[in-house]
């Protein structure tokens, strides 16, 4: 992926695996779309989303606060990756 990017985050319904989506652009103009399973501690994708942000400066990060992954947006609001209105 080349140029402006999107994050995204997932927690599997029983909490035992999370997932981070980057969505972007390639260099030939068509939509990109990269699921990185991490088959890891959910709260370890906090630390996991920090690093992406810092290399890749994403133009939003996206987390749905209804589901299994809304336990990740205090984190991340905390690290200064997402705002809260």
């Amino acid at each position: 992926m080349s140029g402006e990017v999107t994050f995204g985050a997932a927690i599997s319904e029983n909490r035992k695996h999370g997932s981070i989506i980057a969505a972007g652009r390639s260099d030939a103009g068509k939509i990109l779309v990269d699921l990185s399973p991490f088959y890891g501690l959910p709260r370890l994708l906090v630390a996991r989303m920090d690093a992406l942000y810092m290399k890749h400066d994403p133009v939003a990060v996206v987390i749905n606060p209804k589901s299994q992954s809304g336990t990740l947006v205090k984190p991340l609001e905390k690290r200064g990756i997402i705002a809260i209105d």
